[in-house]
C-alpha cells in the first residue's frame, strides 16, 4: 500500500487492535519513516478498533475533510502558452512553490517564476485538472480545491520543518 503524505489511514502492530495515524515525516519508496499522529479519544488515548475495516472507516471519514489548493496559471506567450498548475500547501524547500505541467510533470518553482505567470481561465486548465484529478483524488485521499491566487497562510504550510 502507497502511503500518502499528511493523510489517515489505518495501521496495525498494536497488541490491543487496529489504530488511525497519520505521518507527518519523509517518504522513502513509499513508506513512511518518520513520526506518526495517533487518533486519540477526548482524553489524549488512543482508540483502537477490533477491525482493520472500522479503523479504515475512520480513516476515510478523516480524510473526507481534508482539501488541497491548487492555482492554474499560464506560463508563456502565444502559441507556446503553457499551463501550470500550482501547490501552495505542498512541502517544498525554501523559497520554492510544488508545481505541475504536462511536460515535466512535479516539479518545484520560485516564487519569482510563479509571478512571472498570468491566471488561466477554466478552459485552459480543464484538461490538467483532470489529469490531476486521476492522480490525487482516485484514492479518494483528498479533493483538489481551484483558488485564484495564493493563501494567506501558504508559507506556513509549505515552508514547514519536519
Amino acid at each position: 500500500m502507497y502511503y500518502r503524505h499528511d493523510t489517515w489511514h489505518a495501521a496495525s502492530g498494536a497488541p490491543q487492535g487496529w489504530r488511525v495515524v497519520r505521518y507527518h515525516g519523509e517518504m522513502a519508496d513509499g513508506y513512511p519513516i518518520g513520526p506518526l499522529h495517533e487518533h486519540c479519544d477526548k482524553r489524549g488515548r488512543v482508540i483502537y478498533y477490533k477491525s482493520r475495516e472500522g479503523a479504515a472507516r475512520k480513516a476515510a471519514e478523516l480524510r473526507g475533510a481534508e482539501s488541497w489548493p491548487v492555482i492554474f496559471r499560464m506560463e508563456g506567450k502565444g502559441a507556446d502558452r503553457n499551463c501550470v498548475a500550482f501547490f501552495p500547501y505542498e512541502a517544498a524547500n525554501y523559497g520554492y512553490l510544488g508545481c505541475y505541467a504536462h511536460l515535466g510533470q512535479h516539479a518545484e518553482s520560485d516564487l519569482g517564476y510563479y509571478q512571472t505567470t498570468k491566471a488561466a481561465k477554466e478552459s485552459d486548465y480543464a484538461d490538467l485538472l483532470s489529469e490531476l484529478r486521476g492522480i490525487y483524488e482516485r484514492d479518494g485521499d483528498l479533493t483538489l480545491r481551484v483558488v485564484r491566487r495564493l493563501p494567506a497562510d501558504w508559507r506556513d504550510h509549505a515552508w514547514r520543518r519536519f
